[in-house]
C-alpha cells in the first residue's frame, strides 16, 4: 500500500487498492512499474487514470497501452519553439523569466575567468542553459552574449576553446532562426568574421561549416554584408592548394549565388581597391571564377554597376608592394580583360594603361613579360603582333603618355 499511496500523493488521483497486482513482497509488478512512468508522463495531457491501468494479465498488454508507454518526450533538437511570440508576453512567461536568469547568471561567470580552462567551463554552461530552453528563439542579453564569445575566439586561446566557441555559435543560429539572424548578424560577426585569419587547420572545417549552414542561406538579406563577408572568407584562400581551399571557394560560390552576380562582383572590385590584404586571395578566387566578358554592355550586368570601380581596383594592385599581387592582376588582365574585348570605356582604359605603363619603371623582367603580353596579344608572328599593337594599344599608349606629360609625370 506504500506505493499506491506514494503514487496518489504525485499523480493527485485516488487509485483502488484492487487495481493494482502486486506481488507477495509488496513490490510494484513489471506492468505497474510501467503504469506509473505513464502516469507521469502523462500528466500534462490530463488522461484519465482508468485508461492508463494495466491489464489483469501479466502476460498481455493492449496496443494502446504499449503506444503510450513507448511514447517518450521528444528530445530537446525535435521540439518547436515559440514562435512570433510578442516581447510583451514573451516578458511574463515565467519559463523565459528564468531562462533569461539562466543566461544572466551564466554571463555573469565570464567575469571570474582567470585561466582558459575557465573559459571553456564557462562555454559548456553556456550552451548547456540554451539547450535546457528550446522553445524559445529569443536570446536575452544578446550583445553581453556576442561580446564573451567574440573573446572567446581570442587569437591566444587554445584551438578547443575556439571549438567550443563555434559550437555555441551554431547553437544560438539554430535557436533563434534565419530571420532573427538576418537581423542580428551585425552583433555575432563582430567575433565570428575575424576567425578564418587567425583559424588552425582543425578549426576551419567547423567555420565553414557554420558559414554553409546558417549565414549564407539568408540570401537576399546578406547584400549589406556582403564586403563584410568577403572580408571574412577570403583569408581561406590566401595560399593556393592548402587542404580546404576548394570548400572555401565552395562558400564564395554560395554567396554569389546568394546576392547577385553583379552585387557580388562589385563587392569584389570594392573589397581589392580597399582591402590590401585581402587582395591576394581576392585575385587567387577571380583568376578561377573571372565571368567571360566580350560586349561592354555585359559589364554592367557581370562586373559591377561600371567598369571604372574595376579599373580603380587594377590600378590599386599594380601599386601594391606584394610584387605577387602585381603579377597576379597583370595575368588576370591578359587573360579575361584583353585590349581586343574594348569592354573598358576610352577614358577608364586611358587611366588603366597608365598604371601598366608604370610597371616598367620596376625592372623586374617577370613584370615585363606580361606587360607586353597585354600589349602586343596572344600573336606569335610578327604581323599578328603589329596588326594588334596598331589596332588595339598604339592609341591608349599614346593618350596616357600625354596625359602623363601635361600632368608632370614621368
Amino acid at each position: 500500500m506504500c506505493q499506491i499511496s506514494s503514487l496518489q500523493s504525485v499523480t493527485g488521483h485516488r487509485i483502488e487498492s484492487s487495481k493494482f497486482h502486486l506481488s507477495s513482497s509488496c513490490q510494484l509488478t513489471r506492468y505497474s512499474i510501467c503504469y506509473i512512468k505513464a502516469v507521469v508522463r502523462n500528466l500534462r495531457l490530463k488522461t484519465p487514470i482508468s485508461k492508463l491501468l494495466p491489464p489483469t494479465s501479466s502476460d498481455s498488454c493492449p496496443l494502446e497501452f504499449q503506444n503510450s508507454l513507448t511514447m517518450s518526450t521528444p528530445p530537446s533538437s525535435q521540439r518547436k519553439p515559440i514562435k512570433n511570440m510578442p516581447a510583451s508576453e514573451l516578458a511574463k512567461d515565467p519559463k523565459f523569466i528564468k531562462f533569461t536568469a539562466v543566461v544572466e547568471r551564466t554571463l555573469t561567470g565570464f567575469e571570474a575567468v582567470a585561466e582558459w580552462a575557465d573559459v571553456s567551463s564557462f562555454l559548456n554552461k553556456l550552451l548547456k542553459s540554451f539547450e535546457a530552453y528550446p522553445q524559445f528563439n529569443t536570446i536575452p542579453h544578446k550583445l553581453l552574449l556576442a561580446k564573451r564569445l567574440a573573446q572567446c575566439l581570442n587569437p591566444a586561446l587554445p584551438t578547443g576553446v575556439h571549438q567550443k566557441a563555434l559550437s555555441v555559435y551554431a547553437c544560438v543560429f539554430q535557436k533563434i532562426g534565419n530571420d532573427n539572424l538576418a537581423m542580428d548578424l551585425p552583433i555575432y560577426a563582430y567575433g565570428l568574421f575575424p576567425c578564418m585569419q587567425y583559424a588552425s587547420m582543425n578549426i576551419k572545417p567547423q567555420l565553414i561549416g557554420v558559414y554553409e549552414k546558417y549565414i549564407l542561406p539568408l540570401g537576399q538579406t546578406l547584400r549589406p554584408s556582403t564586403k563584410s563577408l568577403l572580408l571574412a572568407i577570403l583569408p581561406g584562400i590566401e595560399e593556393e592548394g592548402n587542404e580546404y581551399f576548394e570548400n572555401v571557394l565552395f562558400l564564395l560560390d554560395l554567396l554569389c549565388q546568394s546576392v547577385g552576380q553583379s552585387h557580388y562582383f562589385q563587392c569584389i572590385w570594392l573589397t581589392i581597391l580597399t582591402s590590401p590584404k585581402a587582395r591576394q586571395p581576392a585575385l587567387n578566387f577571380l583568376s578561377r571564377r573571372f565571368p567571360s566578358v566580350t560586349r561592354p554592355e555585359d559589364v554592367a550586368f557581370v562586373l559591377g554597376n561600371n567598369s571604372g570601380l574595376m579599373v580603380q581596383a587594377i590600378c590599386a594592385s599594380l601599386e601594391d608592394k606584394d610584387p605577387l599581387v602585381k603579377r597576379g592582376i597583370l595575368d588576370l588582365l591578359v587573360k579575361f580583360v584583353p585590349l581586343q574585348n574594348k569592354i573598358i570605356s576610352p577614358t577608364d582604359l586611358i587611366t588603366l594603361v597608365k598604371a601598366v605603363l608604370s610597371i616598367f619603371l620596376l625592372r623586374d623582367m617577370s613584370l615585363n613579360r606580361r606587360v607586353y603580353a597585354w600589349f602586343l596579344g596572344e600573336g606569335e608572328s610578327p604581323e599578328a603582333i603589329r596588326t594588334h599593337l596598331s589596332e588595339y594599344s598604339l592609341d591608349p599608349i599614346s593618350m596616357a603618355l600625354q596625359v602623363s606629360c601635361i600632368f608632370g609625370k614621368d
